[in-house]
Parts: structure tokens; C-alpha cells; sequence
């Protein structure tokens, strides 16, 4: 049986993909180790590659890694944007985000875990913290890729800070948001279906 070198991490099957797990030296007295999930070994293992090479490189943070909820306050103080923005912000963190996965260590929001999370905001389930009804009502397609936007936005600050080796969100499905093509009428067409509409007695409600 071929054995890994010494500090190169493990890779196994776990539950329909493969995991990786690389041990990355020990913070206030307890182990850190790095968690991969795959579709398969090779893509395992060069993720374990990479995340080794960055910490021989001293590219990973020396200290365990902040909940989402800790992590989240900061990056909210610290980005430079417009005032409107940084509420839209925290609105969304603070309504999803953070009321669902704020308890969990930035390292450890997998792909997996993040793809339930944005399935689970697309259906209905209840209740929920800032709505009064029993059954929460699902998110719209467009506000669940609004959230994963800001979650990238937040975890990339993660990564830059060497909390984590890549950004989890680049391997989450992408949300599928339906388009739908205006029609406008031109000016000819537009003058008709107003005299139409005056003909048939149409009127605005008023109330």
C-alpha cells in the first residue's frame, strides 16, 4: 500500500465525493487541520497541494479562524463603500447570512454546506426570525444570488487574510435567475393602443 509523505494530508471517500484533510501545525494548544471535499482524489489532492504549498509559504493565518458572525461585524467596519451599500449589506447578513450560518467557523463552510444553505432559502420553511408567520416565505432566485455575491465578498476578505486557501463560493452551484426580455412599443404602435383603449371606455383604477 502506497503511504502519503509525512505532512502531505490524507485523502479518503466520504458519504458520494472524496475528503482531504491537512493538518496545518497546532493553535492555542489544539490541532488545525484543513478540510477539502471533492468529486473525486485528483481534484482532492490538488487542492491539499495548493493549501500546503500556501502554508509553507506563511500565506495561512497563525490563529483559528473566526465564526462567520465575528468575521462578518469586522469586514462590515472596515469596507470603504456608501452608506446605502453597507446597509444593504448588513440587512443581508444579518437577516440570512448570519441568522443561519453565523455560529460556523469560516473554515468550515464547505461547498456542500453553502449549496443546502442557498437551496434552503429558495423553499418555504418556517418560522423565521424576522418574519411573523408561521412558514417562511422562500427567497426569490435573485435575492439568493444576491446573497451569494455578498457571502463571496465576505469570504474573499478571508482569504486575503489567510483564513482560508480559496473561496468556497467559487465551487457552490450558481443560482439560476430567469430573464425575461422587455418589449417596448415604438411611438405608431404605442398611439394605437391608446386610442383602442380610450374606444373600449378603459379607465385607471383609482382605488
Amino acid at each position: 500500500m502506497h503511504r502519503r509523505p509525512y505532512g502531505s494530508g490524507s485523502v479518503f471517500s466520504y458519504r458520494r465525493g472524496w475528503r482531504g484533510l491537512l493538518s496545518v501545525g497546532r493553535i492555542d494548544g489544539r490541532r488545525r487541520r484543513l478540510c477539502f471535499d471533492g468529486a473525486t482524489p485528483t481534484e482532492v489532492e490538488q487542492r491539499l497541494v495548493a493549501a500546503r504549498a500556501a502554508h509553507l509559504g506563511g500565506r495561512l493565518a497563525c490563529r483559528a479562524a473566526p465564526t462567520l458572525s465575528q468575521f462578518a461585524v469586522v469586514w462590515l467596519d472596515q469596507i470603504v463603500v456608501r452608506p446605502s451599500t453597507r446597509v444593504n449589506y448588513r440587512q443581508k447578513l444579518e437577516r440570512h447570512l448570519v441568522a443561519e450560518l453565523g455560529g460556523v467557523r469560516i473554515d468550515e463552510l464547505t461547498p456542500p454546506r453553502l449549496d443546502e444553505f442557498f437551496r434552503a432559502e429558495l423553499r418555504p420553511r418556517g418560522p423565521h426570525l424576522h418574519q411573523s408567520a408561521s412558514v417562511r416565505h422562500p427567497l426569490s432566485a435573485q435575492s439568493v444570488a444576491h446573497l451569494r455575491t455578498v457571502l463571496s465578498t465576505v469570504l474573499a476578505q478571508a482569504v486575503r487574510e489567510g483564513y482560508l486557501v480559496a473561496n468556497p463560493i467559487s465551487r457552490t452551484r450558481p443560482i439560476r435567475v430567469e430573464r425575461y426580455d422587455a418589449t417596448f412599443l415604438s411611438r405608431p404602435r404605442h398611439g394605437r393602443f391608446s386610442l383602442r383603449r380610450s374606444a373600449s371606455g378603459w379607465r385607471p383604477s383609482t382605488g
